[in-house]
């Protein structure tokens, strides 16, 4: 966490230079491309390559909740549920409104909006696209609470706790596997960069999906199945903290 007043001062293509001064509260959210930062006015400022996120959308600019990006795309969403998307399509700005999150991967971006649906758009084999010939799930898209993401996957939980996955399968989009444990009871979900884990409050246990070797297979830890009230992520593992204050870790 970085306080205080913060300057900014980015080199771009050996000589042009952008300074930024906020206070901020947070390290800047960044993609490949491109920057943005937000101060303690909910004012945003964003640098970089114009057409991948550089381009600050004027409306976009104040009352800022929430950024998140792609690899080439910037989202922002308002404290009054508007949301503004740009980058890729050379400065081309999408608005929405009504929105509660924006979640993403490295090149799809899912929309939640107040109302419970879930909107997608982007490369199709990492969440793009929720209306697939093989995993048509766009009608389970419904009365949604949160989204989740990793690099190649979504996940979304419903009012009941029901968990329903698109993307990559063999990164997190297809819990297939473990589906009859995840019909509902689920309060929230940890990803990394292969997998997912999702901690249901009630048995206080864990399930698992994704890249196996990475996190994603976790039914042979009996450890799991009980008292666990927290999980953690790195890059390819989990770790799960118990009511006793062990340590379970795997991946």
């Amino acid at each position: 966490m970085i306080v205080g007043f913060f300057h900014i001062v980015v080199f771009i293509c050996g000589w042009y230079t952008l300074s930024v001064e906020a206070y901020v509260g947070n390290i800047p959210y960044r993609n490949q491309h491109a920057i943005a930062a937000i101060n303690t006015n909910n004012d945003l400022a964003v640098w970089g390559d114009i057409w991948k996120g550089g381009f600050l959308p004027a409306d976009a600019a104040t009352n800022v909740k929430d950024v998140c990006s792609t690899l080439d795309m910037i989202a922002v969403v308002k404290h009054d549920g508007t949301a503004y998307v740009w980058g890729r399509t050379e400065g081309v700005t999408s608005t929405l409104t009504g929105v509660s999150q924006i979640s993403a991967t490295n090149g799809a971006m899912a929309i939640l909006l107040t109302t419970g649906a879930v909107y997608a758009f982007g490369t199709a084999a990492i969440g793009g696209n929720t209306h697939d010939a093989q995993n048509d799930i766009s009608s389970q898209l419904v009365g949604i609470t949160t989204l989740y993401s990793n690099p190649s996957a979504f996940a979304a939980v419903d009012t009941a706790g029901k968990v329903i996955t698109w993307g990559d399968a063999s990164k997190g989009g297809s819990s297939a596997a473990v589906a009859s444990s995840l019909t509902g009871g689920v309060g929230t979900i940890v990803t990394n960069e292969y997998a997912m884990a999702a901690l249901k409050p009630a048995s206080k246990s864990v399930i698992c999906w994704g890249d196996s070797a990475k996190g994603g297979s976790c039914s042979t830890l009996t450890a799991l199945q009980s008292e666990v009230v927290s999980i953690f992520a790195t890059q390819t593992a989990f770790v799960a903290l118990k009511v006793d204050h062990s340590v379970i870790a795997w991946g």
